[in-house]
Order: structure tokens, then C-alpha cells, then sequence
């Protein structure tokens, strides 16, 4: 301070202003990640402390979570300097004691700051005190206003990491049969995970098990009775994907796409999809279930993985249809083969009332349905073909007569180009196909609008001959 004041005086420059902003700027320079995390949850706390869910409704979405990423973005702590704030944090989970609302949040925090520091153990140890803190209360609308979920959520997060998917769906959902607390199942979060982990196809068999829980749930509380019976009367439009295999052979596995409703007596249209790229199903399972929802479950998709035969042929023919049979001897049986497969065992399963059938594929797997709905004896109802080569040398044209083809390309696709959509509508309509050709703006793929461009197909093939 003598030494500021003194400064002052000798130079004539700094004034009382600056003076006094060196001053107070002074103890945020002593600041450190560990102190300046306990200031933030004590602004949390007291923004928080005493008040009920009929006053504050969102009081549970606010945590210490959020101050301690901003802190954290803030000092960006070294091993050590976190390990301090570790401790602080450790040391505050013994105050409050007596304070739910306080003890979830502090426990949370630290499991998160282990978890993030390396101490897997300790988090899951944390993260279950946050659990069994929580208190157990009747939320307006759960969904949005309880974060129980968001941390079974994360917990099951970590379980995934290091246990695998099993085990994290074990945890979630023996939590959810076990905690009164957990009255909504957030399976917004499992979705966007499977689809990130490319198993999509585990969402039906879990939403199974969400629903049956539910029931048991609702039979054991009859007070949140109707909460129950709402929550799971949700889940029944719900499009999932699951997993089939003809015969037991996994080299003819496919995946149904379809709503969770759906029942016998119901009457839709089937849809073969052979996918492009590399015939890989469950990549593109989040995005067909995504068209299944909009389309409001007038189709069913049956959507069937390419069988990878050898290394030399997965990376030379993404699809082996008949005319490839010969150079690729270790293939054990065409595409044309295994549509009709996958077709009369959707029809076994019995889950719809079959009323059209129609075969799909873009890109690589294009050729391979010009083959299949050119057969001798097909009977499928009509074939959508997007962005693809197109191969007459290797079909039989004579057969095209009365059957229908949409033909859809991409005006600028420089992958396949329009010419081979042209050529291909030009001479299947000269052996009498029912022809529609469809140019689309934008290059190979489907366009900007999606959903408008594949209606616009299933709808052109779903019409009376």
C-alpha cells in the first residue's frame, strides 16, 4: 500500500480511480481454482437454499455442475491444483448433512471432479451418495424438472466406459426398479448413445423393459398412478429398430423398423432397404427411424445388412448379386436370394398386414435392386432407386414390363451422374416399366429435403397401376 501511495505521488500520474481499482483488482490475483469453485457454490446454494418445488419448479435443474465448468474453463487447473479442489470439495460434503438438496448436489460435484481426475472408484462411490441423497418428491412434470435421471444417466455414462453396455443398462434399469425417486426413464440419452455407438437396434429391447417397469412401478405406488400410465402409454407409438436373423444365419440379418404399436390386424407397406455405402445397416438406422416417425408409420422398413463375404470382395462390390456369383465364388448365395429371404421372413413374423412391398437402395447397393425387380419371378410392388450407376449389360430388360421403377438423382451428383439415371429411365420405358424420373437439386445423395424426397418416391410407387 506505502509503496502504490508513494508511486502515486512521485509520478503525479496513477489518480485516487485507478488507485482504488489496483486495490480491489488486488485479491482476484490470490484467486485460486479451489477458492474461486467454493465462492460459485455458494452462490449457487444461496440462490437455492430453503425453497420448495412449488416456488421454484426448475430449483432441481439447478446444480453446482455448471459453475464448476465455468471455473474450470476459467483457471484450467493443473493435476495438482485440481487435487486441492478435490479436497475442498470432500470437505464440504460434511457440511449440511442434515440437507438433501445440498448433499445430491455436493456428492454429484465430486463424483463428476474424481471421475474427471482419474479416480473412477471414488465417482461411482460419489455419484451413488448423490443417488441415495436425492430426495423423493411429486414434480409437475418430472421429465423436466427432476435431474434423478441425468444422474443415473451419467453414472450408467461412466459404467459404459469402463463395464460395457450391459452392465450400464443393468444399472439404469435396476435403479429404476428400485428408486422411488426415479419416475421417469430419460431415454432421449440412450437413443443419442446407441446411435453414437452404432447399436441402435438395443433401444427396442430397452424400451421393452422401461415400459414392463412402469407397470410394476405403478402397481407398487398407486399415487403417481397416473404419472405411471401416461409415461408409458408414450412409449407404445415409439419407432424402434430390431434385430432379425433368417434362420439364425447372421449373414442374413436385417432390422425392422417400425412403431412399437403396431399389431397384426394393422395394414401397411413394406419397404426392402438395401442400403448404400458400405451395406452396413446399423449406421443408417437412426436416420431411417427418424423418416419411419415423420411419415406418421404408414411404412415398415426392413432394412438389410450386406453380407461381407472376404476382405477382397467387401472392398471390390458392396452387393453380390447374381452376376457377380462368379467372380466372387465364396459367396454363398446372391442378393436377389437374400431379399426374398428377408421378405418371406418378415412375413412369417406376422407383425403387419403386408399391403405393397417395395425394394430401396442408393448408391452401391443401386445395381443390386435393378437386379432383384428385375427377376423372373418378383413380386415385389415397385423398386426406388437413388443416386446409383446403372448396368443394362447385366439385366434382363425383357422382364421390365408393367413393373415400376422411381429413378432419383441429384442434378449436380459428380459420384454418379445424372446420365446414368437418364439412360436408365429411357430404356426401361422403352420395355414397358412404368418409369418416373426424378431430378433432384444437389449433388449425390438425397437432397436437402430429405423426408419431401423419399415421400415423394414411396408415394409415386404406392399408387394403383
Amino acid at each position: 500500500m506505502r509503496a502504490m501511495v508513494s508511486a502515486t505521488t512521485r509520478n503525479g500520474v496513477l489518480g485516487f480511480a485507478t488507485w482504488l481499482l489496483l486495490c480491489t483488482a488486488a485479491p482476484a490475483q490470490d484467486a485460486t481454482f479451489a477458492t474461486r469453485l467454493d465462492e460459485q457454490i455458494d452462490v449457487v446454494w444461496a440462490a437455492l437454499e430453503g425453497r420448495s418445488i412449488s416456488d421454484y419448479v426448475w430449483r432441481d435443474k439447478k446444480t453446482f455442475a455448471t459453475a464448476y465448468d465455468e471455473v474450470r474453463a476459467e483457471f484450467e487447473p493443473t493435476t495438482e491444483q485440481f487435487a486441492e479442489a478435490i479436497e475442498l470439495v470432500r470437505a464440504r460434503v460434511g457440511q449440511r448433512r442434515k440437507d438433501p438438496h445440498f448433499q445430491w448436489r455436493i456428492q454429484a460435484l465430486l463424483a463428476q471432479m474424481l471421475w474427471d481426475h482419474g479416480a473412477r472408484a471414488e465417482a461411482a462411490g460419489a455419484m451413488r451418495s448423490a443417488l441415495e441423497a436425492y430426495p423423493d418428491e411429486d414434480y409437475a412434470e418430472p421429465h423436466l424438472h427432476s435431474s434423478y435421471q441425468h444422474l443415473v444417466n451419467t453414472a450408467a455414462s461412466w459404467m459404459w466406459e469402463s463395464a460395457g453396455v450391459e452392465q450400464a443398462e443393468h444399472f439404469a434399469l435396476g435403479r429404476f426398479a428400485d428408486d422411488d425417486p426415479f419416475t421417469f426413464f430419460y431415454l432421449d440419452w440412450w437413443e443419442s448413445r446407441y446411435h453414437a455407438e452404432k447399436s441402435i437396434e438395443r433401444l427396442g429391447p430397452l424400451i421393452d423393459a422401461v415400459e414392463k417397469t412402469y407397470s410394476d412401478k405403478k402397481r407398487n405406488d398407486r399415487s403417481r398412478r397416473k404419472h405411471y400410465d401416461e409415461s408409458a402409454g408414450k412409449l407404445r407409438d415409439l419407432v424402434v429398430a430390431t434385430e432379425h436373423q433368417v434362420g439364425d444365419d447372421e449373414r442374413r440379418t436385417f432390422y425392422l423398423v417400425a412403431s412399437r404399436s403396431l399389431n397384426r390386424s394393422e395394414h401397411r407397406k413394406l419397404v426392402l432397404v438395401l442400403p448404400g455405402g458400405s451395406g452396413q445397416a446399423p449406421g443408417y438406422l437412426p436416420w431411417l427411424m427418424g423418416l419411419a416417425r415423420q411419415m406418421h408409420g404408414d411404412y415398415v422398413f426392413a432394412v438389410i445388412s450386406a453380407p461381407q463375404w472376404s476382405e477382397k470382395q467387401a472392398e471390390s462390390i458392396t452387393w453380390v448379386s447374381a452376376w457377380w456369383m462368379e467372380r466372387f465364388p465364396e459367396a454363398e448365395f446372391p442378393t436377389e436370394l437374400l431379399i426374398h429371404d428377408v421378405y418371406a421372413d418378415v412375413r412369417k413374423l406376422g407383425v403387419v398386414r403386408i399391403d405393397k412391398t417395395f425394394l430401396w437402395g442408393w448408391s452401391s447397393s443401386g445395381p443390386a435392386v435393378y437386379a432383384a425387380a428385375l427377376e423372373k419371378d418378383a413380386r415385389y410392388d415397385g423398386a426406388y432407386i437413388n443416386s446409383s450407376v446403372y448396368r443394362p449389360e447385366r439385366l434382363d430388360l425383357a422382364r421390365a414390363r408393367n413393373r415400376r421403377f422411381y429413378l432419383q438423382q441429384g442434378k449436380d451428383d459428380t459420384v454418379t451422374e445424372p446420365r446414368w439415371a437418364e439412360q436408365a429411365a429411357e430404356q426401361l420405358d422403352d420395355a414397358g416399366a412404368r418409369v418416373k424420373l426424378d431430378l433432384i437439386d444437389g449433388g449425390h445423395g438425397f437432397g436437402k429435403n430429405h423426408l419431401g424426397n423419399v415421400q415423394a418416391a414411396l408415394e409415386w410407387l404406392s399408387k394403383r397401376k
